[in-house]
């Protein structure tokens, strides 16, 4: 099993980790990023930690006959960096960036933190999921649209001070 990137849970937004996809989005919701060196139309291929559990759960008790990689994935209905900068913006109330090529980017030269992250931005692929349309999306298995849960994300990764305060599972879901 292959997932794409994991972000926390579709009903809490609860995650245990705050990498990949958080990081970019915390700077961004302190101000720090007026430039995102990203392409508008690269694919963000996003699915839920609930998604990838039940997908392990269903591969290993359901279907252990099924051999060869299956691609956990948001697959064509993935984001594009454009629409993610929109539910970036609604969710923490800022103002839109400029994107700008990847070339040259002022972000990658202040910050080498941040250039780990950015070739998820200029993703030009849509991963084959057909093996995971074939036995998840079956079996009722299917990721959410991210722009159904973004919001639950983001409330619960500044709930959690982007990791620097311990909010347990069980806490995420009594606010639910």
């Amino acid at each position: 099993m292959r997932p794409s990137i994991v972000v926390g849970e579709s009903d809490s937004g609860w995650t245990p980790a705050f990498n990949v996809l958080y990081w970019p989005l915390r700077a961004f919701s302190r101000g720090l990023i007026e430039e995102l060196p990203a392409r508008a139309d690269g694919r963000v291929d996003v699915v839920p930690v609930d998604y990838v559990a039940d997908a392990i759960v269903h591969l290993l008790r359901d279907r252990p006959d099924v051999v060869g990689t299956v691609h956990v994935t948001a697959s064509d209905s993935a984001v594009t960096v454009d629409e993610l900068v929109d539910l970036a913006c609604t969710a923490l109330d800022r103002d839109r960036p400029r994107l700008a090529p990847l070339v040259g980017s002022e972000l990658a030269d202040r910050s080498p933190q941040a250039a780990q992250y950015l070739p998820y931005f200029d993703i030009d692929v849509a991963f084959d999921d057909a093996r995971a349309q074939k036995v998840l999306h079956a079996a009722g298995i299917a990721p959410p649209p991210l722009a159904g849960y973004f919001d639950r994300l983001v409330a619960f990764a500044q709930d959690a001070r982007w990791g620097k305060r311990d909010v347990t599972r069980a806490q995420a879901r009594a606010e639910l």
